[in-house]
């Protein structure tokens, strides 16, 4: 359990951005000191301003797949591409998605309706950090323990911008382990994984492209 919650938790934090005149490391903690206020408070057009322009991409490409895809597709989508996307299909009403036009208002449904889950991201803080030009990592703190991890955050429009499109693949590793000591498909871990984040058996219709 405390490993499928750290991995969740590495999945919930979601971006990051902060005016940084000085490029230094206070900036960095500021920023994502800020972004996690927003989230926690339900904040999401403040929390979609600390984005980097990769996870805005990111969920801009996703949300198209939401749309389009059909089972086989699906079937065919890495192991967290496919979890987010039968994730939203279950969480969201067909008809907001279809109202959406960007990754932002993905990002933005996602924390305004509780997509995001605050429990876990008030275990996670950051540590040590290391700024390189325009790159930046930070020590991932879990439940006031270090862990292997590192948050990326890219500085860009004179901002520091939190790198979600680097922390989702953090994950990976995890999960893959929990499918091997538990002999899973992918697939089944995933309906697993949504039938305890809904507490429902997924319904088939999450499979079926919306339009």
């Amino acid at each position: 359990m405390s490993r499928i919650l750290l991995a969740f938790s590495l999945i919930i934090v979601l971006l990051s951005s902060c005016s940084n005149p000085n490029n230094n490391k206070e900036a960095v903690t500021k920023c994502y000191n800020n972004y996690t206020d927003a989230l926690m408070n339900g904040r999401g057009q403040d929390a979609v301003e600390y984005v980097s322009k990769s996870t805005v991409d990111y969920y801009n490409d996703m949300l198209q797949k939401i749309k389009t895809y059909d089972s086989n597709q699906v079937e065919q989508l890495s192991l967290l591409d496919k979890m987010t996307l039968l994730t939203t299909r279950a969480q969201t009403p067909k008809e907001s998605l279809l109202q959406m036009q960007t990754g932002a208002d993905l990002f933005l449904y996602a924390i305004d309706n509780g997509m995001v889950g605050k429990e876990s991201m008030s275990n996670v803080t950051i540590g040590e950090v290391t700024i390189t030009k325009k790159f930046a990592k930070a020590e991932y703190i879990f439940k006031g323990q270090k862990t292997p991890f590192f948050m990326h955050f890219l500085y860009e429009d004179d901002a520091w911008h939190f790198d979600l499109t680097h922390n989702l693949q953090l994950v990976r590793p995890a999960f893959k382990k929990i499918i091997d000591e538990n002999k899973l498909t992918e697939t089944e871990f995933v309906l697993f994984m949504l039938e305890s984040l809904t507490g429902e058996i997924p319904s088939s219709d999450i499979w079926q492209p919306l339009q």
